[in-house]
């Protein structure tokens, strides 16, 4: 059933193929527009089958992809996805998702890793031929991932997301006020978003213990939340990174930096003060490098000091 090149594809059937099939839109003549928006349109019927069933599955030889998508000549997407309506559970479907593949291990001996569950590289310029007097022509590639939150949040411009890795934009607080009740009334309900959101939120992976088949137990401590590296630089000793919400390293001579954090006339960091009962020696364990700030007292007779940890958990008051 559908072997040889010529035959119909029978619906309902095991079909094979001997070379890549065809499905193309056109129209019947210059009188006659497209009837559609798609080629192709794959749905469950009106009488749907008990349970879930995926609308198109599909399956690379080798490293051939599971499905390419390639957008109109014209800025379309090369694959748009859409969550479905929310269930009882409250919660629409996702747009896209994406799971890495499965790696395997023989005991110790390594075959293959896991794969990632999403990739994205920003598209890059086809230079053309260049004459004399354009050879400082030099232009931006496009970013790698970008991220908006549902809502009122803007779309960052092609500029802002130029040559950047990957780039979140929170949405924003709303207050939008509507009419309730019969018409003529004037009562009024303020709907949306009632706070901003964050563009970007990094939260690292925790620390589980299981015995074989007994219960999975939380063990303290964790990985970083994020982890930035300047340019040029490789990653930092991961042992340092461990139990940290952020973490920034440059091996950069004489410019790098780990942070720069700066503001227009605020000032540019706050260390939230850490309750203490001793005003001698915090009871708070330090390494060298460590800064922090108590305070001590209750009320209006409160002390605020800040120290810097020379020795091991030993603090030395500056202020």
């Amino acid at each position: 059933m559908g072997t040889d090149i010529g035959d119909s594809l029978e619906i309902g059937e095991s079909n094979s193929v001997r070379r890549t099939t065809y499905l193309r839109g056109k129209r019947q003549d210059d009188a006659h527009e497209y009837v559609g928006t798609q080629i192709l349109v794959v749905e469950p019927a009106s009488a749907t089958p008990e349970g879930s069933l995926d609308a198109i599955t599909g399956t690379g030889l080798r490293k051939g992809n599971g499905v390419t998508g390639n957008g109109g000549n014209e800025g379309g997407y090369g694959v748009a996805g859409i969550g479905g309506a929310g269930s009882n559970s409250g919660i629409a479907g996702t747009g896209v998702s994406g799971k890495g593949g499965s790696g395997r291990q023989k005991g110790a001996d390594l075959d293959y890793r896991p794969g990632v569950g999403a990739f994205a590289r920003g598209g890059e310029h086809e230079v053309t031929p260049l004459g004399p007097d354009d050879i400082n022509l030099r232009q931006m590639n496009g970013g790698g991932l970008v991220g908006v939150a549902g809502g009122k949040a803007d779309a960052p411009t092609w500029d802002v997301v130029a040559g950047v890795g990957v780039l979140g934009q929170g949405g924003h607080e709303f207050a939008h006020t509507v009419p309730v009740g019969p018409v003529g009334s004037t009562d009024t309900a303020i709907v949306g978003p009632p706070s901003p959101g964050a563009g970007v939120i990094g939260h690292g992976g925790g620390r589980k213990t299981q015995k074989g088949t007994g219960p999975v137990k939380t063990e303290p401590g964790g990985g970083p939340g994020v982890v930035g590296v300047a340019g040029g630089s490789d990653l930092g000793d991961a042992a340092l990174q461990r139990d940290v919400g952020v973490v920034g390293f440059s091996a950069v001579e004489d410019t790098g930096r780990g942070g720069i954090f700066m503001t227009t006339g605020t000032p540019q960091l706050r260390l939230r003060p850490v309750r203490i009962t001793n005003l001698d020696q915090p009871e708070v364990p330090a390494v060298p490098g460590d800064f922090l700030v108590t305070v001590f007292g209750e009320g209006g007779r409160q002390l605020f000091n800040l120290w810097f940890c020379r020795l091991e958990n030993f603090w030395t008051k500056i202020v």
